[in-house]
């Protein structure tokens, strides 16, 4: 049995709610700049609460995991909001329900090898550039490979000399999935699986997926800005 608490207008269970409240605070923690150990457990804190509330986390599962502070804070406020609409009706025994869809998970620290957090990667090889576009702080490239269109996130950077990416020429772009394929080992957490996603923040701008031709976003690895790094 679920331990509630009455308030004015309804009762509200209380596991749920320190539980909730102890992921956020997890993830408070982790964007402060805590390493080791509370990566793992920042990591099952996001996973529980994009699962329990269907509001996707900004924190970034790549090489190193990270999640940034004004990220996390818009992200918390997203969550708050949810929990204040939802509280009267969310249960601990509910949220455990939603996980057992994809798995249990637990409340200990779970060893998670890197290669379980990190997104698919794509092998280098040419990528036609066939539009460059930008949005806010955040350059935007789409290239085509075997007729396929990618969509290309990069973070603006101040202008230096470079190997310039230009539309109609050919890159062997390091590509990676913004999107876990293999979270712990058995989780895909893409758009094609979870369709309440609708694209990523990334860097404090949203980047959107288009569904007529875009299910996924990706960042590539040897580019800097507008700027192709050989």
């Amino acid at each position: 049995m679920a331990c509630c608490v009455k308030n004015q207008n309804c009762t509200i269970d209380k596991l749920f709610k320190r539980k909730f409240n102890e992921k956020l605070q997890t993830l408070e923690e982790f964007s402060k700049g805590f390493s080791g150990d509370d990566t793992r457990r920042a990591v099952n804190a996001a996973y529980y609460l994009n699962v329990v509330t269907g509001i996707e986390s900004c924190i970034y599962l790549g090489d190193i995991v990270y999640y940034e502070p004004k990220l996390f804070k818009k992200d918390k406020r997203k969550w708050r909001a949810w929990y204040l609409e939802n509280r009267c009706s969310m249960t601990i025994d509910k949220a455990d329900s939603l996980l057992k869809v994809l798995g249990t998970l637990n409340d200990s620290v779970v060893t998670t090898q890197k290669q379980e957090i990190t997104p698919v990667k794509f092998r280098p090889t040419a990528y036609e550039v066939v539009k460059l576009d930008s949005l806010n702080d955040v350059y935007l490239i789409y290239a085509k490979k075997g007729g396929t269109l990618f969509k290309i996130a990069s973070k603006r950077t101040s202008k230096e000399k470079c190997s310039r990416i230009e539309v109609g020429e050919k890159y062997p772009f390091y590509l990676e999935s913004l999107f876990p394929r293999n979270f712990k080992g058995k989780y895909d957490l893409s758009p094609k699986s979870l369709p309440h996603v609708s694209g990523v923040d990334f860097y404090g701008t949203t980047v959107t997926l288009e569904p007529d031709s875009i299910n996924d976003l990706f960042l590539a690895r040897n580019v800097r800005g507008l700027c192709f790094i050989k």
